[in-house]
């Protein structure tokens, strides 16, 4: 094979290594666009995420404002009748030992006016 013929059956390989090397590029570029694609995706649906989030984090808020101002408020004032209830209740037992006083007395009245009543 003399040198011109060796050129010519390097260039020959030479075109078609650079022609697999042109479909070996398209593909990785059919590849790389699919990519893209799905990180489009990915990306919309992150926003998406955040956008929910934001959305969460200002519910979060609200629910806290509403807790500190409204429920807050009504503990207390449940907290103060329960305190109010509970300083009745500790108070009942004079009372029903004051009536009970007062009961004693009164059948002690009523057995002095039936005796006086008998003697007349």
């Amino acid at each position: 094979m003399n040198n011109e013929e060796k050129i010519l059956s390097m260039l020959e390989s030479m075109k078609s290594d650079m022609t697999n090397m042109k479909s070996d590029m398209s593909n990785i570029k059919d590849r790389l666009s699919s990519v893209e694609d799905r990180l489009i995706n990915v990306e919309d649906r992150l926003i998406n995420v955040e956008d929910r989030l934001i959305n969460v984090e200002d519910k979060v808020t609200l629910t806290n404002m509403v807790i500190e101002n409204e429920i807050s408020k009504s503990i207390g004032f449940l907290i103060d009748g329960h305190k109010t209830l509970v300083d009745k209740l500790w108070n009942v037992p004079d009372e029903i030992e004051d009536i009970q006083d007062s009961v004693s007395i009164l059948k002690l009245v009523q057995r002095e006016i039936a005796k006086s009543r008998d003697k007349e």
